[in-house]
Protein backbone atom coordinates (compact mmCIF):
# COMPACT_ATOMS: atom_id res chain seq x y z
CA UNK A 1 0.00 0.00 0.00
CA UNK A 2 1.36 3.42 -0.89
CA UNK A 3 -0.88 6.07 0.65
CA UNK A 4 -4.47 7.14 1.35
CA UNK A 5 -6.30 8.83 -1.53
CA UNK A 6 -7.70 12.09 -0.13
CA UNK A 7 -10.36 13.90 -2.15
CA UNK A 8 -13.74 15.39 -1.29
CA UNK A 9 -15.50 12.37 -2.72
CA UNK A 10 -13.30 9.84 -0.90
CA UNK A 11 -13.74 11.66 2.41
CA UNK A 12 -17.52 11.61 1.93
CA UNK A 13 -17.35 7.86 1.30
CA UNK A 14 -15.25 7.44 4.46
CA UNK A 15 -18.29 8.47 6.52
CA UNK A 16 -20.11 5.46 4.98
CA UNK A 17 -17.29 3.04 5.86
CA UNK A 18 -15.55 3.03 2.45
CA UNK A 19 -11.87 4.04 2.58
CA UNK A 20 -9.79 4.78 -0.52
CA UNK A 21 -6.08 4.03 -1.00
CA UNK A 22 -3.55 4.32 -3.81
CA UNK A 23 -1.83 0.91 -4.04
CA UNK A 24 1.06 -0.69 -5.93
CA UNK A 25 0.34 -1.79 -9.48
CA UNK A 26 0.98 -5.45 -8.58
CA UNK A 27 -1.45 -5.44 -5.61
CA UNK A 28 -4.66 -7.45 -5.72
CA UNK A 29 -7.78 -7.54 -3.53
CA UNK A 30 -6.41 -10.11 -1.06
CA UNK A 31 -3.18 -8.13 -0.56
CA UNK A 32 -5.09 -4.88 0.03
CA UNK A 33 -7.46 -6.60 2.48
CA UNK A 34 -4.60 -8.08 4.51
CA UNK A 35 -2.62 -4.79 4.53
CA UNK A 36 -5.60 -2.73 5.76
CA UNK A 37 -6.28 -5.30 8.48
CA UNK A 38 -2.59 -5.34 9.50
CA UNK A 39 -2.04 -1.56 9.51
CA UNK A 40 -5.35 -0.28 10.92
CA UNK A 41 -6.62 -3.34 12.84
CA UNK A 42 -10.07 -3.43 11.20
CA UNK A 43 -11.98 -6.14 9.32
CA UNK A 44 -12.55 -5.53 5.61
CA UNK A 45 -15.70 -6.99 4.08
CA UNK A 46 -15.15 -5.94 0.44
CA UNK A 47 -12.39 -4.47 -1.76
CA UNK A 48 -12.89 -2.80 -5.14
CA UNK A 49 -9.95 -2.06 -7.45
CA UNK A 50 -9.91 0.80 -9.99
CA UNK A 51 -7.19 1.35 -12.61
CA UNK A 52 -6.92 5.00 -13.68
CA UNK A 53 -4.92 5.82 -16.80
CA UNK A 54 -2.70 8.90 -16.58
CA UNK A 55 -3.65 11.90 -18.68
CA UNK A 56 -1.52 12.82 -21.69
CA UNK A 57 -0.73 16.31 -22.90
CA UNK A 58 1.88 18.92 -23.65
CA UNK A 59 4.04 20.82 -21.18
CA UNK A 60 6.52 23.45 -22.38
CA UNK A 61 6.40 22.13 -25.97
CA UNK A 62 7.09 18.56 -24.86
CA UNK A 63 4.66 15.67 -24.90
CA UNK A 64 4.16 14.04 -21.50
CA UNK A 65 1.98 11.66 -19.52
CA UNK A 66 0.97 11.53 -15.88
CA UNK A 67 1.51 8.32 -13.94
CA UNK A 68 -1.16 5.62 -13.95
CA UNK A 69 -2.90 4.99 -10.60
CA UNK A 70 -4.32 1.85 -9.08
CA UNK A 71 -6.93 2.81 -6.50
CA UNK A 72 -8.45 0.41 -3.96
CA UNK A 73 -11.70 1.09 -2.09
CA UNK A 74 -11.93 -0.96 1.11
CA UNK A 75 -15.39 -1.39 2.66
CA UNK A 76 -15.26 -2.12 6.38
CA UNK A 77 -17.66 -4.23 8.38
CA UNK A 78 -20.48 -2.37 10.12
CA UNK A 79 -19.54 -0.52 13.28
CA UNK A 80 -15.85 -0.20 12.41
CA UNK A 81 -13.99 2.89 11.27
CA UNK A 82 -10.49 4.25 10.76
CA UNK A 83 -10.01 7.29 12.97
CA UNK A 84 -7.32 8.84 10.74
CA UNK A 85 -9.85 9.30 7.92
CA UNK A 86 -12.84 10.72 9.75
CA UNK A 87 -13.46 14.43 9.87
CA UNK A 88 -15.60 15.62 12.72
CA UNK A 89 -18.30 18.14 11.97
CA UNK A 90 -17.81 21.48 13.73
CA UNK A 91 -20.12 21.93 16.67
CA UNK A 92 -22.87 24.47 16.21
CA UNK A 93 -22.95 27.20 18.80
CA UNK A 94 -26.12 28.89 19.83
CA UNK A 95 -24.40 32.13 20.72
CA UNK A 96 -25.28 35.12 18.57
CA UNK A 97 -22.48 37.23 17.20
CA UNK A 98 -23.07 40.96 17.68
Amino acid sequence: MIRPYITEKSMAKANDGKYTFVVDNDSNKKVVQSQVKKIFGVNVSKVTILNRQGKTGYFKRKFGKRNDLKIAVATLEKGQKINEFTIEEPQKTSEKVK
